[in-house]
């Protein structure tokens, strides 16, 4: 046998790839005998070599192993998860509470509203607030994550699964490290890891926007027992409202949270896509619409202000069934299913968030084009598709009241500006207008310069006459607006000077 013949080679067969963690079969074979063979006995050098290889290929594989299952079980949002899961199991063992001490703290009796017991005895419920604070925003940090990739890969055609992150320009994989929301950017200093290539700072940006938004709506809904909210009595506590966040959970005050938290964030992805210059995604509407309507449709609570008073047959025609809790509370009977009053409620708002995103569009028209703010317009009127699917006809109108005059003085300022940046801006100004009259809804609900449900206040009329003078004010507010727009389009194609740029 040649020399050359007999020198080994190792080599590493895979049942599977290494990314399905398949069992590995590895065997050392010699080159032109077979695996069972010894070799010579003379060549003791050589027997060592492959012995030596034998063991250097078998811990290579172990460690490749090791690293592919840290990098399918540690990813950053399961870590950061039980991070967060972690700090508040240790936030809630600093403080020995049971329903029974409840009403025995110093300062607080067994009363029916909301009050704060002295600072020595509410330390453990401020520590257990402060963890669930921090552990809310690092949620909503991590959605902000996979918003940005939404917002990116969406219009472009692409799967938001796959390929996983990584730079668009040396196309190098993010390592897991790189990935963590808003900590990871500033880890690396906004450069990429591998190339330098500058990291926008619009991503953890966006993360933190989103965390905030958790943040926020945790702190003026969810622990004020939606006091926000119209037509709604909030929930009261007898203690500080984490208290009862942690043992004693208002399931459909929950449910009310994360339902307009989803609103949020979907109606961001929206006019983000529409402010990069992007048509509306159909998808991404379709999606908003369904949990909106479906959601509401299941539960009537998350829809505060019915679409009209029901009468009492509609309000027992319901269709679902009966079952029995065995898990949070053992015992409680709980009908599932969907209400007519809850698919009124929604139809009815998709209808409202059709008309105002029309109206939107008919004021507009003539005032942008592809290059400037057209993009964003028909993202604001997705957002207002999404936003009747969620909360109703009533709140697309009082939105549309607002936002008409607004795109108005937005195109004003874009007079002397050909790129109309403002009129891009439109599009998450929406998203600023929305948040803030989800925390100021039962205000506005109630001011008199702002019409609510029962209409205007200084009007002796009943609502559905106020609601159909409204439209008609806004239809023709919208379309003078509109033919003077068109008129002083029409004059600065005619001058063949920008609009703004005439000569003086």
């Amino acid at each position: 046998m040649a020399e050359s013949s007999r020198k080994f080679n190792c080599r590493c067969d895979w049942g599977f790839q290494p990314q399905s963690l398949g069992r590995l079969n590895a065997r050392t074979t010699v080159a032109g005998s077979p695996s069972h063979e010894k070799p010579e006995t003379g060549n003791l050098q050589v027997s060592v070599f492959a012995a030596v290889n034998r063991c250097r290929g078998n811990y290579d594989t172990l460690l490749d192993i090791r690293i592919t299952c840290m990098s399918h079980i540690l990813t950053v949002r399961s870590r950061l998860l039980f991070y967060g899961c972690i700090l508040l199991l240790v936030a809630t063992a600093t403080g020995q509470l049971c329903a029974q001490d409840a009403d025995h703290i110093s300062g607080v009796g067994p009363v029916h509203r909301s009050i704060q017991p002295d600072w020595n005895s509410n330390v453990p419920l401020i520590g257990m607030q402060c963890a669930i604070a921090v552990w809310v925003f690092i949620l909503g940090s991590c959605f902000g994550s996979f918003l940005n990739v939404v917002i990116y890969r969406l219009p472009a055609g692409m799967s938001l699964g796959r390929p996983k992150s990584r730079c668009p320009q040396c196309k190098t994989q993010l390592a897991v490290k790189d990935n963590i929301p808003v900590l990871g950017w500033l880890l690396l200093r906004g450069k990429c890891r591998y190339c330098s290539l500058p990291i926008p700072l619009r991503y953890p940006s966006i993360e933190t926007l989103c965390g905030g938004i958790l943040l926020v709506m945790m702190f003026a809904e969810l622990l004020t027992g939606a006091a926000n909210l119209p037509m709604r009595h909030p929930d009261h506590f007898h203690i500080n409202p984490a208290f009862w966040l942690v043992w004693f959970m208002k399931w459909d005050l929950l449910g009310i949270y994360l339902y307009h938290c989803c609103l949020l964030i979907t109606v961001l992805a929206a006019v983000m896509i529409g402010y990069d210059g992007h048509r509306p995604q159909s998808k991404l509407t379709t999606f908003g619409l369904v949990v909106g309507f479906v959601a509401a449709s299941f539960s009537q609570e998350l829809r505060p202000v019915p679409a009209m008073p029901y009468a009492d047959f509609m309000t027992r025609m319901q269709w679902g069934f009966w079952w029995t809790d065995s898990w949070f509370n053992p015992g409680a009977r709980i009908w599932t299913g969907v209400t007519a009053m809850g698919i009124c409620d929604g139809l009815a708002g998709v209808v409202g968030g059709l008309l105002a995103g029309w109206l939107v569009r008919w004021q507009m028209s003539k005032a942008v084009d592809e290059v400037g703010g057209a993009s964003s317009i028909a993202a604001i009127s997705s957002a207002l598709l999404i936003v009747g699917g969620f909360l109703g006809w009533q709140a697309c109108g009082m939105l549309t009241l607002i936002i008409l005059p607004l795109l108005v003085v937005c195109r004003f300022l874009d007079r002397s500006d050909s790129e109309q940046r403002f009129q891009r801006l439109s599009a998450p100004g929406f998203f600023v207008v929305l948040f803030a009259f989800l925390l100021l809804w039962k205000r506005l609900d109630e001011a008199v310069w702002c019409i609510g449900y029962d209409g205007w206040d200084f009007t002796a009329i009943s609502w559905p006459i106020d609601w159909a003078i409204t439209l008609v004010l806004l239809f023709a507010f919208a379309s003078v607006v509109r033919f003077c727009l068109s008129k002083h389009e029409t004059a600065s194609t005619a001058t063949g000077f920008p609009p703004g740029d005439e000569p003086r």
